[in-house]
């Protein structure tokens, strides 16, 4: 992936070491400014795109999550602030950036993605295609006996406009990112459209990640909020905050889920 030769980079260009290390706002540690020192295709890159592109992100990615989550906008409690700052500096910067870097490199060279990735097939079905709604059956189980055909087939309506009111919304939501970030990908690396079938899918699977990641982290901040936990509580992590959640009194729980229904049933909070 990696040119590790000294080449002369174009006359005029400027050491980046001496801005970023400056910067208060720095995106790179100083362990992977070392490691690219030599590297000038990549410090090229960083110099020619990272901070425009980074300019077009950030405020894009902050008026997507206010929309999405609008609650994280009135949230002012220094350790959650912080990681929602967070989120907005890093979805679909420099590391996504590289990303693409190396994915564009492959495709220049012809590499054959296939010997790398075996799985692209099994990818393609999952990244490339959109997902089935779930849907409950209307034929009732047997273990559902005190209930007719009738009322389970009643039942299993309503359960399957509840389902496809989610699905819609999550699509929904997905789109709203991918396209933001494909908009400005492709701006600035117009050679993406030029990518095989092969790359595609990997262009899908990195850019669902990054969504993933979004949503994941957005949707913890969001949780977290609505469950009323205090603010030395957000530094717990996996079965701790688990299990904090778990004691939770039911009608806390009940609220937060209410808050999500509503959400998802087209309401901004």
């Amino acid at each position: 992936m990696f040119n590790d030769d000294d080449d002369e980079l174009d006359s005029g260009w400027e050491d980046p070491y001496a801005t970023w290390e400056e910067d208060d706002d720095l995106d790179f540690s100083y362990d992977f400014l070392e490691f690219i020192e030599h590297k000038s295709d990549v410090i090229d890159l960083l110099c020619k795109f990272h901070q425009d592109i980074k300019a077009e992100i950030k405020p894009a990615i902050r008026k997507l999550m206010y929309s999405q989550y609008p609650v994280l906008r009135t949230e002012e409690r220094p350790l959650l602030v912080e990681d929602i700052e967070f989120i907005i500096n890093y979805t679909a910067n420099q590391d996504y950036l590289l990303k693409i870097y190396k994915l564009l490199e492959w495709h220049k060279k012809g590499e054959d993605l296939r010997t790398l990735y075996p799985k692209l097939d099994k990818w393609a079905k999952f990244y490339c295609r959109p997902a089935e709604p779930d849907t409950v059956s209307f034929t009732r189980p047997e273990n559902y006996f005190w209930m007719t055909d009738e009322e389970w087939i009643e039942d299993a309506k309503k359960e399957n406009e509840g389902l496809l009111q989610f699905y819609n919304w999550e699509q929904t939501r997905q789109a709203e990112y991918i396209l933001l970030i494909q908009k400005i990908y492709f701006r600035y690396f117009p050679q993406l459209l030029d990518l095989n079938s092969d790359e595609w899918i990997l262009f899908a699977v990195d850019i669902r990640d990054e969504y993933e990641m979004f949503k994941e982290s957005c949707e913890h901040i969001e949780e977290f909020i609505d469950c009323g936990f205090p603010e030395e509580d957000f530094k717990l992590t996996g079965n701790d905050y688990f299990e904090k959640y778990s004691a939770l009194p039911e009608e806390v729980r009940l609220k937060a889920r209410d808050l999500r229904e509503r959400r998802i049933a087209g309401e901004r909070i």
